[in-house]
């Protein structure tokens, strides 16, 4: 499951419960992470109950799927992940409250040094989430 903007890339494997973000992802405002506007002119068939295959119409939505799953361990890689604005940060960080509420999955984050915004925010999402692993390549 993925979807594709014209600067990131965000990809779903439910085998490992992983996601995997790439680009610059810097949507307008918190709107782009929730609308479909985005993202019509990347995909054909919008998810319905009927067709869970089809692809996701928001970021946010694709992250509620994953939380709703309560897979016992998932995996968050950012280490593709260029640039993220603030609007993505509050809609990671949602994510990662969701999860903490579930209680049932350990959450797993792979960053990397290279780019120094994730330091800061990993470090922001242990206090929202203290059980999360971090990793930096």
């Amino acid at each position: 499951m993925e979807i594709r903007g014209e600067n990131y890339f965000i990809q779903y494997d439910p085998s490992t419960s992983t996601v995997k973000l790439e680009g610059i992802l810097r949507l307008y405002g918190a709107s782009g992470y929730f609308s479909i506007e985005d993202y019509n002119k990347h995909r054909d068939v919008p998810q319905t109950e009927t067709n869970p295959n089809a692809p996701y119409l928001s970021i946010m939505e694709l992250f509620e799927a994953i939380a709703k799953e309560h897979a016992a361990r998932i995996t968050i890689n950012l280490r593709g992940l260029e640039l993220l604005n603030s609007s993505g940060i509050n809609v990671l960080s949602k994510f990662v409250i969701r999860l903490r509420e579930n209680k049932s999955s350990i959450l797993l984050v792979k960053g990397t040094q290279q780019f120094f915004w994730q330091g800061k925010v990993l470090q922001n999402l242990q206090k929202l989430m203290p059980s999360i692993k971090v990793e930096f390549e």
